[in-house]
C-alpha cells in the first residue's frame, strides 16, 4: 500500500512538472513600464524617408534657382518656344518676362512667374510657407541619373516635371505630362541681345495694341 502511495505521489510529481515547463508566453510586458504594442508602432519606410529628404533638398534648389532668374535673369527655351526673364537691370518699358512661339509670336507675360521652370515649384513651396501649411508637392530623386522627378496638384490641375540640376540650379525641365513639348533649358544671367529683341518685340507689340 505504501508502494502504490509512492507510485501516485511520483506520477503527480511528473505531471506538475510537465505543466510548469510550458512555453513562456512571446508576450511578455517590455521593461519600464512600457507594452509590448507600443513598441510596434511602424516606422517611415525606406522611400518615404528618401522622399521627404528629397524634398527638403528640391525645395533648397527650387528657391535658388529663382533668386538667380529674379536677381540675374534667365531664359527658358525648348524646340518652339522661348522665355525670357529679366532683372531689375534690365526691363524693357516697364516689361521683364515675355515669349516667343516660334516661329513669330511674341507675347508679354505681365505677372506670374508660375510659368517659368526656375519658379514654379519655389512659388508653391513658398505659398505653403506663408500659410504654415506643407507644400501639396511630391518629390523624388533619382540616384542614377540625379535628377528630381516633382509632382505638384495646384488650381489648373495636376503637374508632373522632370528636372535636372547642375551647381544647385535647375538647367532642364521636362513636362511628363507633355513629353512632345520637349526638354527646356535654364540659362541664368544677364540676357543676351537674342533674348533683349525678344523681350523689347513682344513689349512693343503689346504697347502698340488697340487694347492699350
Amino acid at each position: 500500500m505504501k508502494l502504490n502511495a509512492l507510485a501516485l505521489a511520483f506520477i503527480a510529481l511528473i505531471a506538475l512538472a510537465g505543466c510548469s515547463s510550458s512555453p513562456t508566453p512571446t508576450s511578455t510586458p517590455s521593461r519600464s513600464g512600457t507594452s509590448q504594442v507600443a513598441t510596434s508602432t511602424a516606422s517611415p519606410t525606406a522611400s518615404e524617408t528618401v522622399s521627404a529628404e528629397a524634398k527638403a533638398a528640391f525645395k533648397l534648389i527650387a528657391h535658388a534657382s529663382c533668386n538667380a532668374a529674379q536677381n540675374t535673369g534667365v531664359v527658358e527655351s525648348s524646340n518652339n518656344y522661348v522665355q525670357v526673364m529679366a532683372s531689375a537691370a534690365q526691363v524693357y518699358q516697364g516689361f521683364s518676362m515675355a515669349y516667343l512661339q516660334k516661329p513669330a509670336k511674341y507675347g508679354v507675360i505681365e505677372e506670374s512667374i508660375v510659368g517659368f521652370a526656375a519658379c514654379r515649384d519655389w512659388y508653391a513651396f513658398s505659398m505653403a510657407d506663408d500659410a504654415g501649411q506643407e507644400a501639396p508637392i511630391d518629390v523624388s530623386f533619382n540616384q542614377t541619373d540625379k535628377s528630381y522627378t516633382v509632382s505638384q496638384n495646384g488650381d489648373s490641375g495636376p503637374t508632373q516635371f522632370l528636372y535636372r540640376v547642375k551647381n544647385n540650379l535647375i538647367v532642364s525641365a521636362l513636362n511628363l505630362e507633355d513629353v512632345a513639348a520637349g526638354t527646356s533649358t535654364l540659362t541664368y544671367g544677364a540676357l543676351n541681345a537674342e533674348a533683349i529683341a525678344i523681350l523689347k518685340t513682344a513689349a512693343d507689340t503689346q504697347l502698340e495694341s488697340p487694347s492699350k
